[in-house]
């Protein structure tokens, strides 16, 4: 008895020891437009940060330099600067401060929370990169859910109307992209309701948007959204909670189904990023499974593919 007791502690404690391991807490791509390459990033349940090259299939990590001791990621985004060929990843902990990332340099920089509500709580984070003024953009929903943007240059907040939403309404995803033709912001959201909503910030006002084309009864799990520059349009992509894969066509007001060809039996979809490939007027998704594995998605082919997990912690 006293051995099966000391076996069973022995393998508690190996497996406390890896109760991390290769655990994606948070996932974000980028699409590099000067070398037509895509970037995933991940941040791990240990608050590790991790960056994968589809190319070499090999996943490197950055240092968390600057950030306090016991640091905890709440909320993660990154984009791509095209102008000068970098990225940038942007960190909100769960003491609701913010942080950026130079990953030339290795360090994290905190920006201040100039001009939120005394007490605030960041419930829903996204960023942009403004390309025609190389500058990038936060956007935040914070618990009381109202909408506010961050100029890192003024390092000031600035609230948004929500102006044609309903009352009382939840917000329970939230998106937002870069209009490259005409230097303007959409923010997208989808309530707690699975209603759609998208947001113009020169007017002030959010409009609905259609679910012609879902399933009765539908609801939304991950939620996503791209612009294609090459026609100055939106696309929206969701996973519902049944793990299907869906696109939408804001021109035609119709949601479209993908397949998840190539995808393991019972799949079971963690987190989900999308990004648009402006040499090649392509879309890409990426997934990643409860089982912590990275899947890509070619929308011609209609066919998820694996990534590898070499170089993460097993």
């Amino acid at each position: 008895m006293k051995q099966k007791i000391l076996f069973i502690t022995a393998f508690l404690l190996i497996a406390g020891s890896n109760a991390f391991g290769q655990n994606v807490k948070h996932f974000s791509s980028i699409y590099k437009s000067q070398t037509n390459e895509s970037r995933y990033y991940a941040v791990l349940a240990d608050n590790t940060f991790w960056w994968f090259e589809p190319g070499d299939q090999v996943w490197s990590q950055n240092k968390a330099t600057g950030l306090p001791p016991k640091y905890d990621i709440k909320a993660f985004s990154s984009i791509y600067k095209s102008q000068t060929n970098e990225s940038r990843y942007y960190a909100v902990l769960s003491d609701n401060t913010f942080w950026w990332f130079e990953p030339g340099d290795q360090v994290w920089t905190q920006n201040k929370s100039t001009g939120l509500p005394a007490n605030y709580n960041v419930k829903k984070f996204s960023s942009i990169y403004k390309a025609q003024t190389n500058e990038s953009r936060y956007y935040v929903v914070l618990a009381d859910n109202t909408f506010w943007w961050f100029e890192p240059g003024d390092q000031v907040w600035t609230q948004n109307k929500s102006t044609g939403l309903p009352a009382n309404y939840n917000v329970k995803e939230f998106s937002s992209i870069y209009k490259s033709q005409t230097n303007e912001s959409r923010y997208y959201v989808v309530l707690a309701d699975n209603t759609f909503w998208w947001f113009e910030p020169g007017d002030q006002v959010w409009t609905q948007n259609k679910s012609t084309g879902l399933p009765a009864n539908y609801n939304v799990k991950k939620f996503s959204s791209i612009y294609k520059s090459q026609t100055n349009e939106s696309r929206y992509y969701v996973v519902l909670a049944d793990n299907t894969f869906w696109w939408f066509e804001p021109g035609d007001q119709v949601w479209t189904q993908n397949k998840s060809t190539g995808l393991p039996a019972n799949y079971n979809v963690k987190e989900f990023s999308s990004i648009y490939k402006a040499q090649t007027n392509e879309s890409r998704y990426y997934a990643v499974l409860a089982d912590n594995t990275f899947w890509w998605f070619e929308p011609g082919d209609q066919v998820w593919t694996q990534n590898k997990s070499t170089g993460l912690p097993k």
